[in-house]
């Protein structure tokens, strides 16, 4: 029997298995996320359904409960795959420190819950567990740290007299409907963890604005009536009218 054999049987017999605890506690670390996620971002039914399908994945995992864990770290896996590209504009939006931290976090708990399954299933022994949580803790740290520095160097935009305010707010736009002047000023505060756009549809205006902070622009549009948008992946809910009218209002 050679030593790995040996410490495989040892795991299984006290009944500890490393790799199934790894996916337990990822999927345990994706429902508080999913939780976290909310607060920030305000309720969404799809994030809480995901929130309590993990929640379920790390009561039941249990010791000897291998295809359970690399079902868990599956799902993880294809979860990271499937919000792809909100995903990946919030990891390269490094201004957005809360949307950047809580995505990279998800990213890297995702990957390892994905190991640990492959782990469980191969019945490996827990040699390389604690070096790859160590790397996923080390990378979220230096992340974090980065978007931090960004995010300190970001000057919000003070509003000019005349100024129309817009305010994004829980992933929508307040007013819903605007009505200003030939030439007015749009100066946008982003109560949000994350980056919202004012997006004129069939134009080329558009205003970025990283979380908790605030952008300004003049509008340089012809007299009508415009829809506005947050062209941010995952963001098509968040929509407002825009009137332009003749004159200064």
């Amino acid at each position: 029997m050679d030593i790995k054999t040996q410490a495989i049987e040892g795991t299984v017999a006290s009944g500890e298995e490393p790799w199934v605890r790894v996916s337990r506690y990822a999927a345990l670390t994706i429902a508080v996320y999913a939780v976290v996620f909310q607060l920030f971002a305000g309720f969404s039914p799809p994030v809480t359904v995901i929130g309590l399908m993990f929640l379920a994945f790390g009561v039941f995992l249990s010791s000897g409960r291998r295809r359970l864990a690399f079902a868990s770290g599956t799902v993880a896996l294809l979860l990271v795959v499937s919000f792809a590209a909100p995903l990946v504009d919030a990891l390269t939006d490094l201004a957005s420190l809360e949307a950047f931290a809580l995505n990279w976090f998800l990213t890297l708990t995702a990957f390892v819950a994905f190991i640990g399954g492959i782990g469980a299933i191969r019945g490996e022994s827990g040699r390389l567990v604690r070096p790859i949580v160590g790397l996923a803790v080390g990378l979220f740290v230096a992340g974090f740290v980065v978007s931090a520095v960004v995010a300190a160097g970001v000057e919000a935009a003070e509003p000019l007299a005349g100024d129309s305010r817009v305010v994004a707010e829980s992933m929508s736009f307040v007013p819903e409907e605007l009505v200003v002047g030939a030439g007015s000023g749009i100066w946008m505060e982003n109560r949000d963890g994350l980056r919202h756009t004012f997006t004129v549809e069939g134009t080329d205006v558009e205003l970025n604005v990283p979380g908790n902070s605030a952008g300004r622009m003049d509008l340089e549009l012809e007299p009508g009536t415009y829809k506005v948008i947050c062209d941010v992946p995952g963001h098509e809910a968040m929509a407002m009218e825009l009137t332009i009218t003749e004159g200064s209002q």
